[in-house]
């Protein structure tokens, strides 16, 4: 299979790309030299090897641009492997709101649990700030968001002299079966042929997390009866997770603080989301339009539809669970519905048209239409006169079960008399919502109605890999894998307090220094083309030392 291409996401969905990521992961590549047995029974050194490097980075994010940058200011030669063409590149950043902001290292400290110290955090914190300045002299652009952040990004480090192989994804590493010390890369490249990279230093993990890794999603995070939107870029597979799995790499926060919410109660449209295989979100946050509720399968409101759910799955009511010991009873919200009517629907669109959050927007892949209408037409939306009306067509959209229209009704009836009232005493809505501003109410009770299936949506992973104080990739006994390092949503160190770009960026620096500053090492074979460590010239182009820390 080649890396991803513009052509390939189209033709199938995120979760079927994940799946066979997964197949090819397992697989595993050939190789010749008898050394013992590793993933897939093969040799721990290649026949040849394709390409040789000092750092070969894996994804060609914002991490993974970083450790770049760092690895050319270093002198040192450096490959770049990405799984997608150069326009589908970017992982999850692209898809992101595009914080450039630092942390606050003494809630990084909190947020790691005792796993990294604060030494450390103050070293990632100030290596952020070197980083940042820099990018701001390369000519940092932030109005899309995410996208012209990593933009940005990739194109100050292209100027910089970096080689990359895109449509090459990383499928294993290569490495020594009894004391797992990697010597570099198995991937395979555009043409779909296997290549072998002899990492000379190490090799650095920056592959992103694994939300379009249907299997893994399951395994690590939500049953399989839950359906979610993936509003993150389709090549987040688990690849580099995988990977360091392989050689007895240690995972940390793997249920717990791993999602990214946005959106307004962190729903996507799920007729779009299938349709187009990615996620579609509903309303963004702070959009403060409020003519519609969210129903459950009974047809009852279950939460406030204008909450902001960031970095947390815990506390989602869409996945409130309704099992009692000795009876499984499912999801109690789900599937979940969308219920409006003409006011929101003649006020604008409701899902995502000209805003860069989410891979499908940022990527080109989908712009809902200002009005709607389009998507009334594609039957992602559906429309009647009378809520028993809307009941059947929502019924036949979905191929579920159909909502009792007298419980609608009534849902509707209640939560209309709160907003004459001013109040929702059930959920707290119109009250002051954190940053965002108050949430509103506004009744729905002008005909005609519209609703949709939702989804609960998620843009990324955070947790993966155990990092180590140095950028190390840990095993399970805390020690360091020997030639393997990792940077951003691959393995962040943090539980609740997301790095962003700008840590992420920090992260991927400060360790591929770490890498630079090993020992070369005498790998056996020899490789067919040797990239050339930076001129002079390049090496001054992304040296960041001059910039002071802020």
């Amino acid at each position: 299979m080649k890396g991803i291409s513009r052509r390939d996401f189209l033709r199938g969905s995120a979760a079927g790309i994940g799946m066979m990521g997964l197949g090819l992961m397992s697989a595993g590549c050939s190789t010749g030299q008898a050394a013992g047995g590793s993933a897939g029974g093969s040799s721990a050194l290649p026949d040849k090897w394709d390409y040789e490097a000092d750092v070969v980075i894996v994804g060609y994010g914002v991490a993974g641009a970083a450790a770049a940058r760092e690895a050319i200011a270093e002198g040192v030669s450096c490959l770049v492997l990405e799984k997608c063409d150069e326009a589908l590149c970017g992982g999850g950043s692209c898809a992101s709101a595009g914080a450039v902001f630092g942390n606050n290292p003494e809630e990084l400290l909190r947020s790691s649990r005792g796993y990294v110290s604060m030494e450390t955090i103050e070293k990632v914190s100030a290596e952020g700030a070197q980083v940042h300045e820099w990018l701001k002299e390369k000519g940092l652009d932030m109005s899309g968001q995410g996208v012209s952040v990593y933009n940005s990004m990739k194109a100050a480090v292209d100027s910089c002299g970096v080689t990359v192989l895109y449509e090459t994804p990383g499928r294993r590493l290569v490495f020594d079966p009894v004391s797992h010390e990697v010597f570099g890369v198995c991937a395979e490249d555009a043409s779909g042929s296997e290549i072998y990279v002899k990492a000379n230093k190490g090799v650095l993990l920056a592959t992103g997390g694994f939300l379009a890794n249907e299997e893994l999603v399951h395994r690590f995070l939500i049953p399989k009866e839950v359906q979610i939107a993936n509003v993150g870029p389709a090549s987040c597979t688990g690849d580099g997770l995988m990977m360091g799995m392989s050689v007895g790499a240690a995972l940390k926060n793997m249920t717990w603080q791993c999602l990214e919410n946005y959106g307004q109660g962190s729903v996507a449209l799920k007729k779009g989301s299938d349709e187009m295989g990615t996620g579609l979100l509903h309303l963004p946050a702070g959009d403060h339009r409020g003519a519609r509720i969210y129903v459950n399968k009974s047809g009852k409101r279950f939460m406030d539809e204008d909450r902001w759910y960031c970095h947390s799955k815990g506390n989602n009511p869409a996945l409130e669970y309704g099992g009692l010991w000795m009876a499984y009873e499912g999801f109690s919200n789900l599937p979940m519905y969308l219920i409006f009517d003409s006011q929101l629907f003649d006020s604008g669109s409701i899902g995502p048209h000209d805003t860069t959050l989410g891979w499908a927007k940022a990527k080109n892949i989908y712009n809902w239409s200002a009005d709607n209408q389009a998507e009334l037409e594609k039957g992602w939306i559906v429309k009647a006169d009378t809520i028993e009306e809307l009941v059947a067509k929502l019924a036949e959209q979905s191929g579920n079960d159909p909502i009792d229209a007298a419980q609608l009704t009534e849902t509707l009836n209640t939560y209309n008399a709160y907003c004459a009232a001013g109040d929702d005493p059930e959920f707290g809505r119109a009250r002051e919502q954190s940053f965002l501003g108050p949430s509103t109410l506004e009744a729905v009770n002008k005909p005609p109605y519209y609703a949709c299936e939702l989804v609960p949506a998620y843009i990324y992973t955070i947790g993966g890999l155990h990092w180590g104080e140095n950028g190390a990739t840990l095993d399970w006994e805390g020690n360091p894998i020997p030639g393997l390092y990792h940077a951003g949503d691959v393995g962040q160190f943090t539980e609740v307090t997301v790095l962003g770009l700008r840590d992420c960026m920090a992260v991927g620096s400060y360790t591929c220094r770490t890498i630079c500053a090993a020992a070369t090492r005498t790998i056996p074979g020899k490789a067919a083309t040797v990239i050339a460590a930076p001129t002079e010239d390049q090496k001054a182009a992304a040296d960041i030392t001059a910039y002071a820390a802020q």
